[in-house]
C-alpha cells in the first residue's frame, strides 16, 4: 500500500490532477449550501433513526429502500457530525421543514451534510481518470470535474448513488489491470451498496476467458451481496420497497399483455438478448467498457427513469469525449433535453432546491403545470425525453463503432 502512494505521489500530473480536484471541489462548495433536494432531508432523516429501530419498522418507512450496508455506511459521518455539533444537529434535523429552512445553521449544516458525498465523487473522479493513459488522465478528470451533470447531481440534489459508482470505478480500474477477481468483488460490493450495478455483473463474468475466472469472478461479485441482505432476507418490506417499489417497478414490470395474466417485460427482453450478443462476441473484454454502462442507458432510453440516476452513466459520458470527439449539436441535445426535463418538472427538481435561499419555494407544486396546463407540460416532457433518448442510442452506437473498429482481432 504504501508503495502505491508512494507511485501516485510521484506521478509527473500530481500538481495538476490535484489542482483540478480542488477547482471541483470549491465549484461543488459554491452550490451546497444554498441547495436542498427533498431526498436529502428525508433520507438523511432515515439515515438518522438507523440502528434505533427493529429492521421490520425502519423498512416500514415509506422510503426506506437500501441494503443495510448503504444506511450504515452513510450513518458514519452522521455521527460525525453529531459529534462535532453536539445536541444541536439532530435538534436542526428533527425541526419541521420550513423551520429548518429558517435556521441560521442550515446553510452550515447543509455544506456539512454534502462534503462526503462531494469527497466520494470526487475521489471516483479521480480513479476513473487513472483507468486511463497517462496522456489522457488530465483531460478526463477535467471532463468530470467539470460536466454539469455530476455538478448537479451530487452537490445540488446529493445523490447517495454516488457511493456504489465509485464502487464500479474501482472494479473498471482493477479489470482494465488484469486483477479480474477483485474487479468483481468490487462490483459485488457496489451492488451490495445500491443493487443497480448487479445489472452489470452477467457482462463482467462473460468477457472472462476462462470458466475457472468466470465461477471465480461471480462467487466474488454474488457474495458481497448476499452477505450484506443477510439481516433483511425475511424482511417484506424491503424487498417491496427496493424491487417492486416505486421507479423500479415502471422500469423492471413495464410490459406487453401477450396472453390471460402473462406479457413480456421490456427491459428483460431487451437485457437477454443484448446479454446474448455480448456474449457471443469476439472482443468481449475490450467492448467491457461500452457494456458497463449499456444496461443503464437501457433503463433511460424505454422507461420514465429517475432523473438523477443520470449520475450512473457520467463515466460513459467522459468516455465517449475521450473515444470520439462529439459535435457541439449532440452536447446540446443530450445536455438540453436532460436539464429540459429537470425544469419542466416538479418544483422540487429545480426551483424547489433554492429553498434554503428562500424558504417559500419548498412549499411550490408544479407551478409550470399550473401556468400553461398539464397537456402542454406532460407534452414537452415527452419531447425532451424522446431527444434524450435519441442522442443516448448515437453515443452508444459511436462508443461501440468505436471500440469495435481499434479492438485487435
Amino acid at each position: 500500500m504504501r508503495k502505491k502512494i508512494a507511485q501516485f505521489l510521484s506521478f509527473p500530473n500530481r500538481k495538476k490532477m490535484l489542482f483540478i480536484l480542488l477547482g471541483g471541489l470549491l465549484i461543488r462548495l459554491l452550490f451546497a449550501p444554498f441547495t436542498l433536494n427533498w431526498d436529502l432531508l428525508a433520507n438523511t432523516r432515515i439515515i438518522d433513526s438507523w440502528g434505533s429501530l427493529p429492521l421490520n419498522e425502519f423498512y416500514a418507512q415509506g422510503i426506506a429502500a437500501y441494503p443495510p450496508l448503504l444506511y450504515s455506511l452513510l450513518k458514519i459521518p452522521l455521527n460525525g457530525m453529531e459529534f462535532a455539533f453536539g445536541p444541536t444537529f439532530g435538534q436542526w434535523l428533527n425541526l419541521p421543514d420550513i423551520s429548518l429552512l429558517l435556521s441560521p445553521l442550515t446553510f452550515r449544516f447543509l455544506t456539512v451534510l454534502k462534503l462526503p458525498y462531494i469527497l466520494v465523487e470526487l475521489l471516483a473522479a479521480l480513479v476513473f481518470s487513472l483507468s486511463f493513459s497517462k496522456k489522457q488522465q488530465l483531460l478526463v478528470l477535467t471532463l468530470w470535474v467539470l460536466n454539469p451533470v455530476a455538478i448537479f447531481i451530487v452537490s445540488i440534489w446529493t445523490s447517495v448513488d454516488i457511493v456504489p459508482l465509485a464502487a464500479m470505478i474501482f472494479s473498471i480500474l482493477l479489470y482494465k489491470r488484469g486483477r479480474f477477481t477483485t474487479s468483481a468483488l468490487a462490483l459485488g460490493v457496489g451492488s451490495a451498496f445500491k443493487l443497480f450495478p448487479i445489472f452489470v455483473v452477467p457482462f463482467l463474468i462473460l468477457s472472462l476467458p476462462k470458466l475457472r475466472q468466470q465461477i471465480i469472478g461471480s462467487v466474488a461479485a454474488i457474495t458481497p451481496v448476499i452477505l450484506a441482505h443477510l439481516p433483511v432476507l425475511s424482511v417484506a418490506n424491503y424487498w417491496n420497497h427496493a424491487i417492486t417499489g416505486g421507479y423500479s417497478k415502471q422500469i423492471l414490470f413495464a410490459g406487453l399483455a401477450i396472453g390471460h395474466e402473462r406479457m413480456l417485460l421490456w427491459y428483460m427482453l431487451i437485457y437477454v438478448a443484448v446479454l446474448l450478443f455480448f456474449q457471443h462476441h469476439r472482443q468481449k473484454s475490450q467492448l467491457l467498457q461500452v457494456f458497463y454502462w449499456l444496461p443503464f442507458a437501457l433503463m433511460f432510453v424505454f422507461s420514465k427513469f429517475n432523473l438523477q440516476w443520470l449520475l450512473w452513466l457520467v463515466p460513459f459520458l467522459i468516455q465517449v469525449e475521450i473515444m470520439c470527439v462529439q459535435s457541439a449539436l449532440s452536447r446540446l441535445l443530450f445536455y438540453g433535453s436532460y436539464f429540459g426535463l429537470v425544469i419542466f418538472s416538479q418544483a422540487s427538481l429545480n426551483i424547489g432546491m433554492l429553498a434554503p435561499i428562500e424558504p417559500t419555494m419548498w412549499l411550490l407544486d408544479w407551478p409550470l403545470k399550473e401556468k400553461i396546463g398539464a397537456e402542454t407540460v406532460y407534452g414537452l416532457l415527452n419531447i425532451m425525453h424522446s431527444a434524450f433518448a435519441a442522442v443516448l442510442l448515437w453515443l452508444l452506437y459511436r462508443a461501440y463503432q468505436h471500440m469495435h473498429n481499434h479492438a485487435p482481432t
